[in-house]
């Protein structure tokens, strides 16, 4: 029993606990087969204690994991403890804050021991070669997983060469966390031909000829995660092509002018025909709204993100818009959808999601010359078929608000947040004009509506859109739920909207005995009379026929 208390604690809270209490508790720090996780702190000053040094000593055999959260302290721990193959049970090491020299001093010792799996270092800077630094955790015989971050990447020097057959290392998880050039990750990977998963970050454009057919004998990578910076795309699609067919999951995040990236048609020929097995997609490219911005036409190549190919694999398109960038993002369906019923209304569908792109607006921010950035990417909305939009009113005046609508004919659904007053919205202007002329021939079956004031509010937005199928209420005012649905059911039967079916509400706190006084109100009051009604998470859903 008092082993599974340990669990849950670190070497030095048992000691402090348990060391001084009686002979039996002693037995069992001193003299037991318990594995111990060490971690160093500002606050471990009793990793120099006598006593913890002698429990350290007498049973390094038991230690399983070492965490250093400075170098000062590591410094301490290696002249009182020296690492060698005595520590045959320590499968990882967690280094915070460790100067090259001394790591590389570590890195040789670490070398001897019989079951490192693990090693995590996290450097603040490196004046030195990183490729000394690759090339020793190479030889670590048992290591699977190695992650090397640092947090100063600006200049640094990775010269390692490729590998030869008799060089190859055991990692299968490689985590890169600093900058480093094409080139240099490739020479990196002919040492990992084991690698099932790779992330690396900051990844540039080379100078040097790039050797890709070493990428050919990473025949176990399943997992890609990669972050671009300034890398072209011709040179990306090289990298990927080169690559083994057998990839499972792709994770890329673009930062980088080259506009190829959003050529939805050409990610999907090198999928198909190079990476048939893919079944997970996240694809991240960010465009940068200055005032030299300008939407051009290789902007409408982004509209192939929405073509079956990616809608038959559930990988759903959206743009996110906010103040001063543009984010388009390709990911799997799963967790994207704001409510539950749109997820069960996908999932037991036997056709693909709507087509079409989602575009999240929240942008208030202006350019040198006072135009709304929102202004520059309008012709944007002109080149999409839009049919989700996700807008936060709050963050924009309501003449941009109408400008946009006006240009999304083919909308589906949307959510609303902090509606305009009604006053400034139906104003008779131009922009109000194009609304009208919207609101007449607008396709939305499915709104969510959020930081809504009033009930006044919130009918006059529900006589506006007078198709919806599926509303959802979120935090309408300080009502309580009971007080939401029953307003929410007398302005539907007042006003003889037979397009509404489901009404679902989003309570902050509540219990499933809400759900007999919910019935109960709407039988009293004669409201629905073939109904279900039901809870799940924080959210009530009605439905109706």
């Amino acid at each position: 029993m008092f082993y599974e208390i340990f669990d849950y604690l670190l070497c030095q809270d048992i000691y402090k606990a348990f060391s001084n209490l009686n002979n039996r508790f002693e037995n069992l720090l001193f003299n037991s087969s318990y594995l111990l996780t060490i971690r160093f702190s500002s606050e471990s000053e009793s990793i120099f204690d006598d006593r913890y040094k002698h429990l350290i000593n007498s049973n390094k055999y038991q230690i399983i994991s070492l965490h250093s959260d400075n170098q000062s302290l590591i410094n301490k721990f290696n002249i009182l403890y020296t690492i060698d193959s005595s520590f045959n049970h320590l499968q990882s090491i967690i280094l915070h804050e460790i100067a090259t020299f001394q790591l590389m001093k570590l890195l040789f010792r670490l070398k001897s021991l019989p079951r490192l799996f693990s090693l995590t270092v996290f450097l603040d800077h490196c004046d030195d070669d990183l490729g000394d630094i690759y090339r020793v955790v190479f030889h670590i015989s048992y290591l699977k997983y190695f992650k090397l971050n640092i947090s100063d990447y600006q200049e640094l020097n990775l010269n390692i060469p490729i590998a030869t057959n008799e060089q190859f290392s055991s990692i299968e998880y490689l985590v890169i966390y600093h900058r480093l050039t094409l080139n240099e990750l490739t020479n990196l990977l002919s040492h990992t031909p084991r690698l099932t998963h790779l992330c690396c970050f900051n990844v540039t454009e080379s100078e040097d000829d790039i050797k890709l057919e070493t990428l050919m004998k990473l025949n176990n990578l399943r997992h890609l995660t990669i972050s671009i910076n300034h890398l072209s795309f011709d040179k990306f699609e090289t990298f990927l092509v080169k690559l083994p067919s057998q990839l499972r999951i792709l994770s890329v995040t673009i930062n980088c002018l080259d506009k190829n990236y959003l050529n939805g048609a050409r990610l999907e020929y090198i999928i198909s025909q190079h990476i048939p097995y893919l079944n997970k997609l996240i694809f991240c490219y960010t465009d940068i709204i200055d005032n030299d911005f300008e939407i051009k036409p290789c902007h409408a190549l982004v509209n192939h993100f929405t073509s079956s190919f990616y809608l038959k694999r559930q990988w759903i398109f959206r743009i996110f818009i906010n103040n001063d960038k543009i984010i388009y993002l390709i990911r799997s369906s799963r967790n994207l959808y704001n409510d539950f019923q749109e997820f069960i209304n996908l999932t037991s569908s036997s056709i693909y999601p709507l087509r079409g792109a989602h575009i999240s607006i929240r942008s208030n921010l202006h350019t040198k010359e006072n135009e709304p950035f929102i202004n520059k990417i309008i012709p944007l909305f002109e080149m999409l078929n839009v049919t989700r939009l996700n807008i936060d009113c709050s963050q924009i005046v309501p003449n941009i608000f109408l400008k946009i609508l006006s240009l999304l004919p083919n909308l589906d659904s949307m959510r609303i947040i902090s509606f305009p007053p009604s006053e400034k919205l139906l104003l008779i202007n131009e922009s109000s004009k194009m609304f009208y002329l919207f609101l007449g021939n607008n396709k939305i079956t499915k709104l969510s509506l959020r930081d809504i004031p009033s009930f006044e509010q919130m009918f006059l937005i529900m006589n506006l859109f007078s198709h919806i199928k599926f509303i959802e209420l979120q935090q309408i005012s300080n009502s309580n739920v009971e007080l939401i649905i029953r307003c929410a059911l007398w302005k539907i039967q007042i006003t003889n909207n037979n397009h509404i079916k489901t009404l679902c509400v989003n309570v902050d706190e509540g219990s499933h005995n809400e759900l007999e006084k919910l019935q109960k109100m709407i039988i009293s009051e004669n409201l629905l009379e073939d109904y279900i009604i039901y809870r799940r998470h924080n959210k009530y859903y009605l439905k109706w026929k």
